[in-house]
């Protein structure tokens, strides 16, 4: 195992020591925004911004794309790491075909320098890709799916192609709807077949992947050419990366091996991938590498196995994007793929393995013990019963974050829907928010528990170490007990109350300035309520931090530390999203 602990560059750590597992994963995570506005301190400018990536990673590789989709290039720098990271230095830089030095002009040799000049302190994992801000010396972010967003829309006004847009308005809900199951099931799936360490764990993975693919491929049948129809968006873009390594690499080396992706037979009519496919080989940089030797090769469309594992849907439909006519009478460049961007990480004994052998013979197509089928399993969807309050936003932010699917019930407090002995039978105690989850036949309710429930459900945004773990509980049992009471109550007597009495009033406003004192001394010291990585006391505690000034009255500009903490969180996507949920019916809408 290979991380930073407290801004040291450790490549020997035994998994069982000094972290979590947990931790391992996720701790290290920077959350924070570019916008076209520069609300968020962090402005969209020409120059200012550096992407480091390696062609290695698929999650990296989303990146690539979005920026040479957007035609960014011009805007955004973008240094490449050398594919093999499994060395004593972890991701390094280079100067050769796989691999550049660092262009934004630090000098930096090893990735790990770029974590430490952001955060001397940092602990945790050192991963691709990174969107790096040349001008403070910060990691805006690295985590890739806020990346892709941000690549989408903020730098429109300083050089992206404002024709090029990846997220529709219009299918907006759908697209974060499918990509929350594609990152789960496909982008993380391959991992978590890979990575299962009992039978059990490994037949559900398989089913959830699987069962995944077969969707996608029967949502293809009908003709359309991207997954929404002919717009090419995010989803397209996530899928992608995955399923163009899929063939080469999860199926034969991470037993993925149920189906192979050209096993599938969805592919626009009359398209040879060998010779028309704008992503086939002949566009296409194949990265090969071993531990001693590294290649970047463009191969030949009569390479054996190289047609093969490009005659896909996704090749075929993503390629299209890359050959349209340029307005100026050219050929259009292949901008999702081509040989300054190599689109698979492929090791060299896999380069012929796909014609080498037959499905059902291939040894790894075996499950870890047996080759019994496995049980056919997609996740049903969480049933969350729900109303527009700052408790019911913490459920649906939570979903948002951790991309679980799930079905929304609006509970109308405003007509007494939480009195009635359907919704009793959920939560007697007659408060939103409840979730249900069918698969494992639990009913959650109270916030707190809700949000723990998730992250423990989906492996995200859970403490790793004892003390965060101790710290998350302690904020998130702050809430409970200060925040959200006191805030209610003045919510209760200041606004809903008939008859207004000052002197209460008064009396839960001084408390509220205490409490919110409270909180602005922590985020002083820390960049968010429980440390410095972004988890379930920050949404357990937003949502009521965000009624205090529309709502309640209250200015926060006298706490300035959870002002920049609230204005960061309100940028975040998930956060955005789960507050439009659930949709008000049309009496409370229209009040």
């Amino acid at each position: 195992m290979k991380l930073m602990i407290e801004g040291v560059w450790r490549g020997d750590v035994e998994p069982s020591l000094e972290l979590s597992s947990q931790r391992q994963i996720r701790a290290g995570l920077f959350r924070r925004w570019v916008s076209a506005d520069g609300a968020t301190g962090f402005p969209a400018e020409p120059g200012r911004y550096h992407l480091y990536v390696s062609y290695a990673c698929p999650f990296a590789h989303r990146v690539i794309l979005a920026r040479m989709l957007k035609r960014l290039e011009p805007v955004i720098g973008m240094s490449v790491l050398h594919p093999i990271w499994n060395t004593p230095e972890g991701w390094v830089f280079g100067d050769g075909p796989l691999a550049t030095t660092d262009g934004a002009g630090h000098g930096f040799t090893r990735l790990h320098q770029v974590y430490a000049a952001a955060e001397p302190a940092y602990t945790g994992k050192v991963t691709v890709p990174v969107l790096w801000d040349r001008r403070t010396r910060r990691i805006v972010s690295n985590e890739s799916a806020d990346i892709l967003d941000m690549l989408n829309t903020a730098f429109d006004q300083v050089g992206g192609d404002r024709r090029v847009d990846l997220a529709p308005e219009a299918l907006r809900s759908e697209i974060d709807s499918l990509n929350a199951q594609l990152s789960t099931w496909l982008a993380r799936g391959v991992y978590a077949v890979g990575g299962a360490r009992n039978q059990a764990a490994y037949d559900r993975a398989v089913s959830d992947l699987f069962g995944l693919l077969d969707r996608l491929e029967a949502r293809l049948s009908d003709g359309r050419r991207f997954l929404h129809g002919e717009p090419l968006t995010t989803s397209d873009v996530i899928a992608f990366t995955p399923l163009v390594r899929f063939d080469a690499v999860y199926n034969p080396l991470f037993r993925a091996s149920r189906k192979r992706l050209i096993d599938y037979p969805v592919c626009p009519p009359g398209r040879d991938a060998s010779t028309n496919c704008p992503a086939s080989p002949r566009r296409c940089a194949l990265t090969t590498s071993s531990p001693t030797t590294t290649t970047a090769t463009g191969a030949s469309p009569a390479g054996a196995g190289s047609c093969r594992r490009f005659q896909t849907w996704t090749s075929a439909r993503l390629g299209e994007q890359g050959s349209k006519t340029d307005p100026k009478g050219g050929r259009g460049r292949p901008f999702l793929m081509s040989s300054r961007a190599p689109c698979a990480f492929l090791h060299p004994k896999m380069a012929n393995v796909l014609d080498r052998r037959a499905p059902e013979q291939d040894a790894h197509s075996k499950p870890h013990r047996n080759n019994r089928p496995p049980r056919e399993r997609t996740m049903t969807p969480i049933q969350l019963y729900t109303y527009q309050t700052p408790n019911g936003h913490k459920a649906s932010i939570m979903l948002e974050e951790v991309g679980l699917p799930y079905d929304v019930h609006v509970v109308d407090i405003e007509r007494g829907d939480q009195t009635r002995p359907a919704f009793l039978a959920l939560n007697p105690n007659n408060k939103i928010p409840v979730i249900v989850d069918p698969d494992r036949t639990r009913t959650v309710f109270e916030s707190g528990a809700i949000l723990h429930y998730l992250a423990e459900r989906s492996g995200q945004l859970l403490p790793g170490t004892e003390q965060e773990r101790t710290d998350t509980l302690a904020w998130t049992l702050f809430q409970a007990a200060h925040v959200g009471p006191t805030l209610g109550q003045i919510w209760t007597w200041k606004v809903f109350a008939v008859e207004k009495l000052p002197q209460v009033i008064a009396h839960f406003e001084r408390e509220a300035d205490r409490v919110l004192r409270v909180l602005d001394g922590q985020l002083g010291r820390h960049a968010h309520l429980a440390g410095e990585v972004y988890g379930i006391a920050d949404v357990m505690t937003w949502p009521w931090i965000n009624i205090v000034e529309p709502k309640l009255g209250l200015d926060l500009q006298p706490y300035p530390h959870l002002w920049r903490w609230f204005a960061e969180i309100a940028e975040r996507p998930t956060v955005q999203r789960g507050l439009k949920v659930p949709v008000l019916p049309q009496h409370a809408a229209a009040a």
